[in-house]
């Protein structure tokens, strides 16, 4: 797919709508699990910086693997949970 004839959002748009690969699950659940929850509070530049960094790639994959926060949830701490009315 030649992207460039097409403008991001509908290639966003498309992309979303893609089939989710079990792989694509497999790696959220291992970065989910890996995360520095806490990171925001580190006094190490070095562990913000992985922690920012490893949020960024699980915010990235979030809307596509998990949009309901349910993957999500199961390995968040009670404090970072996102709550559903």
């Amino acid at each position: 797919m030649n992207t460039s004839l097409m403008d991001k959002s509908t290639f966003a748009q498309r992309n979303m709508t893609a089939k989710v690969t079990k792989a694509e699950i497999t790696k959220y659940k291992k970065l989910l699990s890996r995360h520095d929850w806490f990171y925001p509070f580190a006094e190490d530049y070095s562990a913000w910086k992985a922690g920012s960094e490893q949020w960024a790639e699980i915010d990235g994959m979030q809307k596509r693997v998990d949009p309901d926060w349910s993957i999500f949830n199961e390995y968040a701490p009670e404090a970072c949970k996102v709550k559903r009315k």
